[in-house]
């Protein structure tokens, strides 16, 4: 009821609402939701379900309220953008990027991986396809690969990079090799210790496109295919783009 007895449709109250917000604000929105969860348990009743009692559904509907609120804020949150960056290889030494790409629809994987020197200029390069795998066993199978390829062009002091943290962290020791990749590490850990120096990386994707775009490449190859002493053209810009990243460090 209103002023004087009158009668107050729904738009009434919710304009009377309305007046009240800056005294109480976020008033609306907390009758709405009670009101949206009045109505959902009508609808569950109607088709079986159980009848919640009003304090139940106030407080169920406040929460979810809450729980929307909180979520919308943190989209609304500025992205900070990392700033990501591929670094060079100690001096003397190489760095061999490696990534892996699993092409589902033709059941097979793709291996990428590219050789820096110590002046981000490209040494080597290599696109090669494999057999299915999972994403975790490409990664895995790319370092592998990469091996046999440090050991064709005789390079012995280097640092493998991959942007899978699952792998360095197998690697390194830190966490134990996956079910599916702890052979596969075990013989990239033996073949190791073939090298005068080896110690591995990790780099988030942003910084291993090269590698990345090899990886994929390797969809339109037959077996497998090597560039020595020259930059593929469809990494040429962004191995450009990593050396003037160096000189604004």
């Amino acid at each position: 009821m209103g002023e004087q007895g009158q009668r107050w449709s729904f738009v009434d109250v919710v304009w009377q609402i309305v007046r009240c917000e800056s005294v109480l604000p976020s008033l609306l929105e907390k009758v709405a939701a009670i009101c949206w969860g009045i109505w959902k348990n009508r609808c569950e009743v109607q088709h079986g379900g159980h009848r919640r009692s009003s304090r139940d559904i106030a407080r169920n509907s406040l929460v979810s309220l809450e729980e929307f609120q909180a979520a919308n804020k943190l989209a609304a949150s500025p992205i900070v953008k990392e700033n990501i960056k591929w670094s060079p290889p100690a001096l003397g030494r190489y760095k061999l990027n490696v990534d892996g790409a699993v092409f589902s629809q033709i059941k097979t994987t793709g291996l990428g991986m590219v050789i820096h020197d110590d002046a981000g200029l490209v040494v080597a390069a290599m696109s090669k396809i494999s057999i299915p795998l999972g994403p975790l066993e490409a990664e895995a199978k790319a370092i592998e690969a990469a091996i046999q390829f440090a050991i064709d062009i005789g390079i012995r002091e280097f640092t493998f990079e991959t942007d899978s943290l699952l792998l360095f962290n197998a690697l390194q020791g830190t966490n134990a090799a996956a079910s599916s990749i702890v052979n596969i590490v075990s013989g990239i850990l033996f073949q190791s210790q073939n090298f005068r120096s080896v110690n591995f990386s990790h780099i988030k994707r942003l910084g291993n496109m090269p590698a990345h775009a090899l990886a994929q490449h390797a969809k339109h190859v037959v077996d497998f295919v090597t560039w020595l002493e020259e930059t593929p053209c469809l990494i040429e810009r962004m191995c450009a783009q990593d050396v003037i990243n160096l000189s604004l460090v």
